[in-house]
């Protein structure tokens, strides 16, 4: 907060036991080789709301942990831009003008647990780029331009628990898209324009399941229902704001969101027994559904949303 425009090379001499250095909210355009070098003991660095349009080589300390670039005015994403940084387990890129990552751009970041691509322009991706990413934990690629998500994307990225790919123009997935995120537990696909989630679901360990806002209807609907009903341990499922007319789910799911799905007239459970819902959001879906539901087999249920 402060309009600093640059640093000069000596600006943090003798700082030998920073470690942690905010930046953010300045009008820093150019991140120069050897700046942030001063300290090796230095694990955070806030860059966030800056200007900064250029990355040179050898810019930042080996040290870092966490990298917060967001925010800022990037376009291209090259091979230098962080190759010293293998200790890195953050990196924040997010509300930049990304619209390329050069293949080799992530090699050494093999410790990187979270990866924020969010609101870039980006609009496709060479998987080559995640290759070396296997501790990753979280990644976001919401906000972006993507149409089609191929199926080699993610093969890599086997440790994975969250994937965000909200409000992106997706109309469409590869076979196996998904196959190789086993350990995937969230995953956030709302507002964008899916109409077939055939085969898109593997991991059987996930939890939770966004996919309001889309086009999903009774086109699809029998591979809709095999798919949550493979899905055991799925717990969260969120379908509002689509064109689906039947449903059948799981007993054990705890929150259920179906609201503004202005056609749907039934919902089964694949068992009466001991249904597990805490929470259900039927706002804006139709007289008839509301008169087909016996809600005294809802014995857990703790918020209603009529």
């Amino acid at each position: 907060n402060n309009y600093i425009e640059k640093f000069e090379p000596e600006a943090f001499e003798g700082l030998n036991n920073l470690r942690k250095l905010d930046a953010e909210n300045n009008e820093l355009k150019l991140i120069s080789t050897k700046m942030f070098q001063f300290s090796d003991k230095i694990v955070q660095l806030s860059l966030k709301n800056n200007n900064i349009k250029e990355i040179e080589v050898d810019s930042f300390a080996g040290s870092l942990l966490d990298l917060y670039l967001n925010d800022n005015r990037l376009e291209r994403i090259k091979n230098e831009y962080f190759a010293n940084l293998n200790r890195l387990r953050i990196l924040d890129l997010s509300k930049n003008q990304i619209s390329s990552i050069e293949i080799r751009s992530f090699i050494n970041l093999t410790e990187i647990n979270y990866l924020n691509l969010a609101d870039n322009c980006l609009f496709k991706i060479d998987p080559i780029i995640f290759r070396q990413l296997s501790k990753i934990r979280i990644l976001d690629l919401s906000s972006n331009k993507f149409k089609v998500i191929r199926a080699n994307w993610f093969e890599t990225l086997t440790n994975l628990d969250e994937l965000y790919l909200n409000f992106n123009n997706i109309q469409d997935f590869k076979p196996k898209t998904f196959s190789k995120l086993i350990n995937l537990k969230k995953i956030y696909l709302k507002n964008n324009y899916l109409q077939d989630i055939d085969n898109l679901f593997y991991s059987n360990q996930l939890e939770l399941i966004d996919l309001s806002n889309n086009l999903i209807s009774n086109f699809n609907i029998s591979i809709l229902n095999a798919s949550i009903l493979n899905l055991r341990t799925l717990r969260n499922l969120n379908l509002a704001n689509n064109l689906i007319e039947f449903l059948i789910v799981r007993n054990d799911l705890t929150d259920l969101e179906l609201s503004d799905n202005k056609n749907l007239k039934q919902l089964v459970f694949s068992t009466v027994q001991n249904i597990q819902l805490r929470n259900l959001n039927i706002r804006n879906t139709s007289a008839e559904l509301i008169a087909s539901l016996n809600f005294s087999l809802f014995r857990r249920l703790e918020i209603l949303d009529l």
